[in-house]
Formats: structure tokens, sequence, C-alpha cells
């Protein structure tokens, strides 16, 4: 079963909220060397630095110790809720991370593509959605402070039948596969950071396949929210009726009677 997109928020109920001081490193610390040598190293495509895989738009990083590193708060801020990261893991992660920001209807993932990144949205939405009999199917939709990726894809290399598309113009923060798979070589606790978020992720996987195959589609409805309101208002319906497995007019039908029992 393919992984598209995930989140943690049950974790997030029971986790406590880590905010991790940012600070910033010496420009000739180890970790901004292992920034230089990904821009030397003849490994990545023409030698320049750049990972098989890198997308047009969006900017590249430098060392810690040449940026004002708060930018990556909200990033760190999530990851601080999954795993505690030294000083010197964080240095290094931050040293990969790439900004992006992006349009409404930027593909992030194209269908029958492989992906190479793992996003974390700060601001925006995504939709992960494939074509059946020519219809456009919505299988998962992911917001801020969530992650969205193609699991499989990412970790076999082997292209995905689905795409990712944002919904709005958005502002996430990319991993390449390549470069996070040098960091865990060498930082046990980001390798356990990539672990969780794998974990995290095929759990939801699991409960995604138990809503549809076994909640009602008024329980769908609920969950969804439950657990992310404002998608009402920023997802066109169709695409919501798509996730939950319903037509556009049972999904009306069921706002309409949520709407009623709220009035009473």
């Amino acid at each position: 079963m393919l992984l598209h997109a995930f989140d943690t928020a049950d974790v997030r109920k029971n986790a406590i909220f880590n905010i991790l001081h940012v600070r910033r490193s010496d420009p000739t610390s180890k970790q901004c060397h292992h920034v230089q040598k990904l821009f030397q190293d003849p490994g990545h495509e023409g030698g320049t630095g750049k990972p098989r895989g890198w997308p047009e738009g969006g900017i590249r990083l430098p060392c810690l110790g040449q940026i004002d590193s708060s930018i990556m708060e909200k990033f760190f801020d999530r990851v601080g809720q999954l795993v505690q990261l030294s000083p010197e893991s964080r240095d290094a992660l931050a040293s990969i991370l790439r900004k992006m920001e992006l349009p409404k209807d930027h593909r992030l993932v194209k269908q029958d593509s492989v992906c190479h990144y793992v996003y974390f949205i700060e601001k925006g939405l995504t939709r992960t959605f494939y074509y059946k009999d020519g219809k456009d199917v919505t299988d998962w939709l992911s917001a801020e402070d969530m992650f969205a990726c193609s699991i499989i894809s990412f970790l076999t290399g082997q292209p995905d039948r689905r795409g990712i598309q944002l919904l709005e113009d958005s502002l996430l923060w990319g991993l390449h596969h390549d470069e996070l798979e040098r960091l865990y070589k060498e930082y046990h606790d980001i390798e356990k950071l990539g672990r969780l978020l794998v974990s995290f992720g095929l759990i939801q996987v699991q409960q995604r396949f138990d809503d549809l195959h076994f909640a009602t589609a008024t329980q769908r409805y609920q969950t969804l929210m439950d657990s992310n309101p404002s998608f009402i208002q920023r997802v066109p319906l169709g695409m919501i009726a798509s996730y939950l497995g319903i037509t556009q007019e049972t999904l009306s039908r069921i706002r309409a009677q949520s709407l009623r029992q709220s009035a009473r």
C-alpha cells in the first residue's frame, strides 16, 4: 500500500511541545563543512552537489553560519514533538533543508514519477490524487504542520501513479532523500526521526483504510471536521467528497444534517 502524505496529529495531543532554541553555527564547524562537501561531491549531478530529482523553484540554503536559522522554527518545533535532536544534529538537518515558495496548482510530484523529497508544510495545502477510469480521485489532503510525501516512492526510488499538487500558494521545507541518507549514517537521532515519520505514516494509512471500509459516510465526515475543520472552507467540495469516498450529493446531505443538529 502506498503512503502519500502524513502528519502526527494523534501523537501531538499527548506530546510535550518542545521548542528548541535556534543557534547559529560556526561557519568553520563540521556541519558547515558537510554542506560545502555536498556542493562539491561528484556523486551528485554535474559534480555540483545537485541531487537527482532536484525540482525547479525554491532556494538552496547555505550553512547555518550564513543564515538566520529562526526561519526554520516551525519545522523544528514540529520535529521536536517527535524526537529531541542534539545541537549538532539540528544544524546538520538545517543544512539540507530547502525552502520552497510555490504557487497554487504547482505539481510537487507528477504522476508516474519518483518522489525525491519529503515536504513539511509551513503554510498551504496539498492534495494527493490519481486517475481511475478517467475519474480524478482525491486520495489525501495535507495542510499546515503536516508532512507530504509518497513514502513508497521516496524509499524505493520507484515511480508513483499518484501525483501531489498544491491547492493554495504554499511555503514548504523539503528534505531530499539522498541527503537524508547521508545524515542517517552520521546522526542516530536523525535516523530515529526518519523511522518515526515512516511509522506514523503507516499508522495513518491503516486508519485511512479502516475508515473507508468500516466507518459510515457520516462518521468519515465528522472525523475530517474534528481533525481539519478548515478543509470545508479551503478545499472544493467535490474533492472533499472524493476524499471521503462519497458523492457530492451525499456530502451536501450530510452537511445539511450536521448543521441542523448543531442548530438545536
